[in-house]
């Protein structure tokens, strides 16, 4: 009887234990199923999973990740992937497809936000028949274009046009002795000052160069200088606009007819969160970045920046950045302070292009490559988004996607670098505006007849959160 009973309990005790066990190990596997870990069959082991959001626009495309699809259209959020590099790609009727290769982290969301899709065939819609040469967009979306007859065109959100200038209004409106030769120039530039009602044309004639300030809503001109030598105006704030001639600094309040003079023997200058910043040059060939105030008084020094011909100062990621150029050749310098001292390390050279950059991203090209900085990484490493490539002209960088034209033709590569696509042909990046941050919509230049035309990339989507809230050239 004994023997039988101690046989009896031995059975209860291994069912226990078993139970306890397979209960450790559930418990276990749940906690870490919990916690995000899953089993890799192909090395047989436990790996921490990471997530991928996928946020399109327009929304509700078919997202298909390593050849499965997700369950959901966009925007989604595909949970438990092991860590590895998936070919994802994007489908959605009458669009270009996207793919790329996504890095999946342990314990981290891999966010592929911004991601604009494009028609499969652009709709093009003609606005005007009139011939153009010259386009610019104020920031509250108005249009100023210049005609081939040199006459500057108002174009309204209602589709209306109005002339504003033409050259015999030019020889009315001002008072100047060489006010002809102004009539008789060719424009080339043309740009919206802060006010978003106040051009600045660039006028190029037999006798010599003009800058002039035209109100849109009254049609009123001034001469802001003119010359051989005039470099770089910008506007300091809305009534106010700073230029350089002859390394002379000028600054000149609109509607006054007095260029103040801030400072002299000025190489470069810039200006930064409404701060002029100059450079100068002593005996000994050291150059030095001053901040220069209205009344022309030095208030800060930077000692021993880089030696170059022009200069631009501004701020990204909360440190100062010079760009510097020597003979077309740009290069970045960032600022690191050492023993209570500002020191400039060389960030990116060899660069010939305009540079873009917004408060995420810096792109330019260097040499036969597109490259990409990442601001929001700890580390900025340069990442090659376009190889064996021509001499480029950036256009615009908006969401992920980069606008660029190549041998007459506007090409668009989102910053994966693995979706390159071709427009249509543009003669240049002065003829052609997005008028929508998600680029919804571009307004260009035909080349073929010169006519204006509304070309549209994709349908609007609503609600959007644009997180790229800006976007400048660092000349």
């Amino acid at each position: 009887m004994t023997t039988n009973k101690i046989k009896n309990n031995w059975w209860v005790i291994a069912g226990y234990i078993l139970a306890v066990i397979f209960f450790i190990l559930v418990s276990t596997w749940v906690i870490l199923f919990a916690n995000g870990y899953k089993i890799d069959w192909q090395t047989n082991t436990l790996q921490k999973t990471g997530f991928l959001l996928v946020e399109t626009y327009p929304s509700k495309a078919k997202v298909i990740i390593a050849g499965r699809p997700a369950n959901r259209h966009t925007p989604v959020t595909i949970k438990r992937l092991l860590p590895g590099s998936y070919l994802t790609e994007i489908k959605q009727d009458n669009y270009r497809p996207w793919q790329a290769n996504l890095d999946i982290n342990p314990g981290l969301v891999t966010e592929q936000r911004n991601t604009l899709l494009t028609f499969t065939n652009l709709i093009s819609e003609t606005l005007s028949e009139i011939p153009f040469k010259l386009i610019a967009k104020s920031s509250n979306n108005k249009i100023a274009l210049v005609t081939k007859a040199e006459e500057i065109v108002l174009w309204n959100n209602n589709r209306q046009e109005a002339v504003i200038s033409d050259p015999s209004l030019i020889i009315q409106r001002l008072t100047f002795k060489n006010k002809r030769d102004i009539a008789q120039g060719k424009i080339t530039k043309l740009e919206f000052g802060p006010d978003n009602k106040t051009l600045i044309v660039e006028i190029i004639s037999r006798i010599s160069t003009y800058y002039l300030s035209l109100n849109t809503d009254i049609g009123k001109l001034q001469l802001i200088t003119y010359g051989k030598n005039v470099d770089d105006l910008n506007w300091l704030n809305s009534t106010e606009i700073i230029f350089l001639q002859n390394n002379n600094l000028y600054l000149q309040t609109l509607n006054e007819n007095k260029n103040n003079l801030l400072a002299e023997n000025i190489i470069d200058y810039s200006i930064y969160n409404n701060l002029i910043y100059g450079v100068i040059k002593n005996e000994f060939n050291q150059y030095t970045l001053i901040k220069i105030n209205k009344k022309g008084q030095y208030t800060e020094k930077f000692t021993n920046i880089p030696s170059a011909d022009k200069y631009q100062l501004t701020k990204i990621a909360n440190d100062w950045v010079l760009v510097t150029e020597n003979k077309n050749i740009k290069s970045i310098w960032w600022s690191v302070i050492k023993n209570n001292k500002l020191i400039w390390q060389k960030f990116a050279s060899n660069i010939v292009s305009e540079i873009i950059w917004n408060n995420q991203y810096i792109v330019y090209q260097s040499g036969n490559k597109i490259i990409l900085i990442d601001l929001k990484k700890d580390v900025f490493k340069p990442q090659i988004i376009l190889n064996n490539q021509s001499a480029l002209n950036l256009v615009t960088l908006q969401f992920d996607t980069l606008l660029y034209i190549e041998n007459h033709q506007l090409k668009s590569v989102d910053l994966t670098g693995y979706n390159n696509y071709q427009l249509f042909n543009i003669k240049n990046d002065n003829q052609i505006i997005s008028i929508d941050p998600q680029m919804h919509q571009l307004i260009y230049i035909n080349p073929d007849n010169d006519w204006l035309e509304l070309v549209t990339l994709r349908d609007k989507t609503s609600g959007f959160i644009y997180l790229n809230n800006f976007t400048s050239r660092l000349r």
